[in-house]
């Protein structure tokens, strides 16, 4: 079934073409996502307290699979829950996923800066870290319980 949903995410990313066009396509249906995602709420908590919004997403980023880890201020994403043995994403699903992180963290670049993504080998992330093409919308914080 995950190949299924692979596969679907690269007919978008296909669909979408390639340039600037497609990429802020691509960075729209990231936000989209992440205000779709249940669990937004106005104030980011972990385990109760009430914390800034990188790392109220560390949770979440662990249960996407980018195996987030942390690094004094910085969160590293270690894997990208995407790549197998046999599929590698389309550059722009990753710019869905760049979207969707920028949306989560809210409009402050250096809040969105402590996100450091590792093309660590072919496992690695490859979400950049550039600035995004336009001016970010103002977005609910998104918050995953993962219980």
């Amino acid at each position: 079934m995950v190949d299924a949903y692979l596969l679907l995410l690269d007919a978008i990313a296909d669909t979408l073409g390639e340039g600037e066009e497609a990429r802020a396509t691509a960075l729209e249906i990231g936000r989209r996502w992440a205000e779709l995602t249940p669990g937004t709420v106005a104030e980011p908590t972990v385990d109760g307290e009430q914390v800034d919004r990188v790392t109220a997403l560390i949770p979440y980023l662990a249960v996407m699979g980018f195996a987030p880890e942390v690094s004094g201020d910085t969160v590293v994403l270690r894997s990208c829950p995407l790549i197998t043995r046999n599929h590698r994403p389309r550059d722009l699903v990753c710019t869905m996923h760049e979207g969707f992180l920028r949306a989560v963290v809210g409009p402050d670049p250096a809040a969105y800066e402590r996100l450091k993504f590792l093309p660590n080998g072919p496992d690695g992330c490859q979400i950049g870290s550039t600035q995004p093409i336009h001016e970010e919308p103002d977005l609910k914080v998104v918050h995953a319980d993962v219980a």
